[in-house]
């Protein structure tokens, strides 16, 4: 569509069209505890799972739970048989089931999927063992000699490459399939053609093959083979603003680019069972879930063709925050993907945002913006942009609307993304703005970002490394 009608990119990046992709399969919230505790086989560790319900109440807190939540990633069924991702994720895959809506905590669960036998509901008896209580938990008992403890960290050894191997197979098929049904729904959202696309961006941190999922991106969609593509790994919750900044550089000085970005996260190498010796393994249990956002960006809309923009790119940043080397630290291992959060996390994004915003605030002023106009450079009132914020976790999303002084309404789009979906690492950001999309049309507002004009999407993660982005929300109309 762009190299047909001749556009050249040397107008403003902007977002053309956003598509989100969760599995169908959900569970309920209230019974979530229960619901880890028993598949992984760990019921009897009473302190843990206190711990565990603990830290996912807090998640929780303020009101802002949703009845279902996506599965976070299945374990592989104990039998070898498919998972529920790969049910999800195949053609022919069984029925989707909505859940019922008489289900409660404590009931069968009716309706939904059992992802040990991918059939509808859940047997009276225990679901049986999981190799993952095997795989990840080393059990020290007080008479424990040193042989029986290296006899249990060799099994635990072995049965976690085993375990890891298979699912890192779940991963590295399940991601670029879901990374496909969200960037369907974005070209679709488009207007456009997957044949239009000139390039690709693609990011995830929970898939490590080669060739990678942007190469089976290609003939999922049916992608030109000459597609310009861009495969960001391991860039963890940062990497949708990344994609973005990317894009931007793209969008803008390549003659009539249409870029898609895609960001996948299937977390099943993330997914294990508590570990007395790693307390801070039950957070990323409590708050990852799978998802996939997508948008297409690209410069000059052409209206004759049906392109509009939703979101003008006007300014990308990036920067790391100094001391903050090992405040978030995800390491790939042979059980899978190990995470650390560090309890200061809230306090060091909220004591550097302010900073952060007002160096991207002023960098949208600089000369290579001016094509936004000299009104719309200065610099608004916080409380009157739209905000778009990696939904990371409860407190950190407290501790930076506290410091920037905004409305407790500013980051309900953020909210709601963190209760209904969890945190989706890298595709996060990209439901907010759909989120936020969908919110503003319900109301009839006049942009898409709540009818305000200008707003921030501000992305962090590993580093702690923070993307903003400033972003002009165009009339919907």
């Amino acid at each position: 569509m762009a190299a047909e009608n001749g556009h050249r990119g040397s107008g403003i990046a902007a977002i053309m069209g956003i598509g989100k992709a969760v599995p169908a399969h959900v569970f309920p919230q209230k019974s979530f505890p229960d619901y880890y505790f028993d598949i992984s086989n760990s019921n009897h560790m009473v302190d843990q799972k206190a711990k565990f319900t603990k830290i996912w109440r807090a998640w929780l807190a303020g009101g802002r739970s949703a009845p279902l939540r996506p599965l976070p990633a299945p374990l592989p069924r104990p039998d070898g048989g498919r998972s529920i991702l790969r049910s999800l994720t195949n053609a022919g895959s069984a029925p989707r089931h909505p859940p019922s809506s008489s289900s409660s905590p404590g009931s069968t669960h009716s309706g939904q999927l059992n992802p040990l036998t991918g059939r509808p509901g859940w047997p009276d008896s225990k679901p049986p063992a999981s190799p993952l209580a095997d795989a990840t938990v080393v059990e020290a008992t007080a008479a424990g000699s040193g042989g029986e403890r290296r006899e249990a960290e060799g099994k635990r050894e072995k049965g976690g490459r085993e375990e890891g191997g298979r699912r890192e197979e779940l991963a590295n098929h399940g991601v670029p399939r879901l990374g496909a049904e969200a960037a369907r729904a974005a070209i679709a959202d488009w207007g456009g053609r997957a044949s239009d696309i000139t390039h690709l961006v693609f990011v995830t941190s929970t898939s490590g093959c080669l060739p990678g999922a942007d190469f089976e991106l290609l003939g999922l969609l049916g992608l030109p083979p000459s597609t310009k593509r861009a495969m960001v790994y391991q860039a963890g919750c940062y990497g949708g603003g990344t994609a973005l900044r990317l894009a931007k550089d793209l969008a803008e000085n390549s003659p009539g680019a249409r870029v898609l970005v895609v960001c996948s996260e299937v977390i099943a190498l993330v997914l294990r069972g508590p570990s007395e010796s790693h307390v801070g393994n039950l957070v990323g249990q409590v708050i990852f879930g799978d998802a996939a956002g997508a948008v297409v960006v690209g410069s000059c809309p052409a209206a004759a063709a049906g392109e509009r923009a939703m979101f003008e790119i006007v300014s990308a940043s990036q920067e790391v925050v100094p001391g903050t080397r090992d405040a978030v630290v995800s390491e790939l291992r042979e059980e899978g993907i190990v995470f650390t959060l560090h309890r200061d996390v809230p306090r060091q994004i909220g004591d550097s945002i302010g900073r952060l915003v007002e160096r991207a605030l002023l960098a949208q002023q600089q000369p290579a913006n001016a094509a936004i106009g000299a009104a719309d450079a200065a610099a608004p009132d916080l409380n009157g942009m739209f905000w778009v914020v990696h939904a990371g976790g409860r407190k950190i999303l407290d501790r930076m609307e506290s410091k920037l002084g905004l409305g407790k309404e500013k980051l309900e789009a953020s909210r709601a993304v963190m209760a209904q979906y969890g945190n989706t690492r890298s595709s996060c950001v990209v439901l907010v703005m759909e989120e936020m999309r969908r919110r503003s049309e319900e109301r009839g507002l006049r942009t898409a970002g709540e009818g305000l004009d200008m707003g921030m999407l501000v992305g962090f993660g590993p580093g702690l490394t923070v993307e903003t982005i400033v972003l002009r929300a165009l009339p919907i109309n």
